[in-house]
């Protein structure tokens, strides 16, 4: 069996082993880090995804992978546990695509290059429009994606919009922060 052909069964049994030891405990076993891009979702827990699937090449292969041995990400660990009918999601929001980011430095644009409170109408228009445009996968998305007090146009420092001179009309340089 290759790399990354893993069962469901073995899965569970990863999961029963994270569950006994602990999270700390289990990640320190194997030589894992914390989860940084997903998680498994199982009977409402959340389990580290990279670790799991690491975990569960053991009771497969004889052996755990190790954590350098594999990419934890949506190409490997995470697609390897999707592929065998898991749940699993994203840590992280992606990052912001092009269109996004007209449609946040218009807003910003418009309010005089000023920051914008998570309350203002607007804020709360775009954001939810933001949500609803299929640019990015709901496997990607966290519970966090383009809300309103998460989005980076309405601060007013870091990250900040400001006019590019030269340009017409002026168009805006905008942080692309994972939010």
């Amino acid at each position: 069996m290759p790399k990354g052909a893993i069962t469901r069964d073995a899965v569970l049994k990863a999961i029963a082993e994270y569950d006994e030891l602990g999270r700390i405990q289990f990640l320190a076993k194997y030589r894992f880090s914390e989860a940084r891009s997903y998680l498994l979702l199982h009977e409402g827990r959340e389990y580290d995804s990279k670790a799991i699937a690491g975990v569960a090449h053991k009771w497969d292969h004889g052996h755990a992978l190790l954590p350098e041995e594999f990419s934890g990400g949506k190409d490997h660990a995470a697609a390897w546990l999707k592929r065998i009918g898991f749940k699993v999601k994203s840590v992280k929001n992606p990052d912001w695509a092009r269109d996004e980011i007209i449609l946040a430095c218009h807003l910003v644009m418009t309010n005089e290059w000023k920051g914008l409170d998570a309350n203002d109408p607007r804020v709360i228009e775009l954001s939810g429009l933001l949500q609803l445009m299929p640019i990015h996968a709901e496997a990607d998305r966290n519970e966090k994606f383009r809300t309103p007090t998460a989005w980076p146009a309405r601060r007013s420092t870091s990250p900040r919009a400001t006019r590019t001179t030269g340009a017409s009309p002026p168009t805006a340089v905008l942080s692309t922060s994972r939010y």
